[in-house]
């Protein structure tokens, strides 16, 4: 009878070590969640600081007009740097969809990016032009989602 006594103590201290590491991983997995969504909202912001620092150092990035106009006063490579830059922009912005889409990034952030591209591809003349040039290059699914606001 002093065995079961045992055993049955021994398979309730078992069950309570196995639901306090449960919980405990719950904790932890919770915790590491928001880490990573943190690190990926950073990430997201040194990115787009990138890209405006850029437009600072280089105006004519942002001031640039269509991109295939012949007589712009802007040389070749300065058109191949605006078309870059604007690559650049909208693989970035791609980059925060698949996030999104990962669960890295979260929805309130991603709806904040995601409006600011389609509000630049829709009014900015070289943006829709890079946009219709270089969108088969993008994700398909990125490509849609933007490509159904765009027609909203």
């Amino acid at each position: 009878m002093k065995l079961e006594k045992i055993s049955a103590v021994a398979e309730l201290v078992s069950s309570v070590a196995i639901v306090v590491t449960l919980a405990y991983l719950a904790v932890q997995t919770q915790q590491n969640t928001r880490a990573l969504q943190a690190n990926a909202r950073q990430a997201s912001l040194d990115s787009e600081l990138a890209l405006l620092l850029e437009v600072v150092d280089k105006p004519i990035l942002y001031q640039a007009p269509l991109l295939d106009l012949p007589n712009t006063n802007l040389s070749e490579l300065e058109l191949k740097q605006v078309a870059a830059f604007n690559v650049a922009m909208l693989r970035t912005r791609e980059s925060y969809w698949l996030q999104y889409k990962s669960g890295a990034l979260d929805e309130e952030l991603w709806e904040s990016y995601r409006s600011v591209t389609v509000q630049n591809i829709r009014e900015e003349a070289r943006v829709r032009q890079v946009w219709e040039i270089f969108s088969d290059q993008f994700d398909p699914g990125f490509v849609a989602e933007v490509n159904s606001y765009l027609t909203e």
